[in-house]
């Protein structure tokens, strides 16, 4: 595993995801969603709720094998990091309402 290539990857997935707080939208470099969407996969309560928010996550898992040729072994490890970032984008949101 190259770790340097994965932060690279990593940075670039990040430098090509934009927030637009204006009209509440996260614009992902596979698609977009409301804010408040986001909200909601990451602080729902829903008992049978999957461990990973499927909808990001499977579209991020496919963007990293299709575009950067990641196994799922390196998207494992940038995943966490990546969500993380989703997590302080909901944990501003919320602050600043």
């Amino acid at each position: 595993m190259d770790i340097k290539y994965l932060k690279k990857v990593l940075r670039n997935i990040l430098s090509e995801t934009h927030i637009n707080y204006k009209e509440s939208k996260i614009y992902f470099p596979w698609f977009f969603m409301d804010i408040d969407h986001l909200k909601i996969v990451f602080l729902s309560p829903h008992v049978d709720r999957p461990i990973e928010p499927q909808t990001i996550y499977y579209n991020f898992f496919n963007h990293c094998i299709d575009v950067y040729g990641l196994t799922e072994k390196e998207i494992d490890y940038i995943w966490p990091i990546f969500k993380s970032f989703l997590k302080d984008i909901v944990n501003e949101v919320l602050k600043n309402t």
